[in-house]
């Protein structure tokens, strides 16, 4: 009776470390599909160059904006900052360029505004559309 139990329990040992086998490899592999969503913007992005020339009829602004984004941009907003020969603010404008040019594109502006006694003049891209 003792050697019918113990052939008895080995064989449960073993039916239950291949049942667990089984059930582990049933839970470690299956039919899922994997699928990874990258949500990452995409980059919007421009460069401005510009030259300015200042006398005493006012300043004269030229300038060339390149998109060096992934998209389209429509338009861009201009921040312009005149200052004095001491280096103190005279004025500043917000301006709105439209664009429409696609990435690798670029365009040339003009600005012309009426400020006397300008010294320097510092341009800045303050927003995108």
């Amino acid at each position: 009776m003792d050697k019918f139990n113990r052939i008895n329990k080995s064989t449960m040992n073993t039916r239950k470390w291949i049942l667990a086998l089984i059930l582990g490899g049933f839970l470690f592999t299956g039919c899922v599909k994997e699928t990874v969503i990258i949500n990452e913007p995409l980059i919007t992005d421009a460069d401005v160059y510009y030259e300015f020339f200042a006398d005493n009829q006012g300043v004269s602004i030229d300038g060339e904006l390149i998109n060096d984004g992934e998209t389209f941009i429509e338009a861009v907003q201009l921040e312009l900052r005149f200052y004095d020969s001491r280096g103190l603010i005279i004025d500043y404008e917000y301006v709105w360029v439209d664009t429409y040019f696609d990435p690798g594109e670029s365009i040339t502006f003009f600005l012309d505004y009426p400020y006397r006694g300008v010294y320097d003049v510092q341009l800045f891209l303050n927003r995108y559309d």
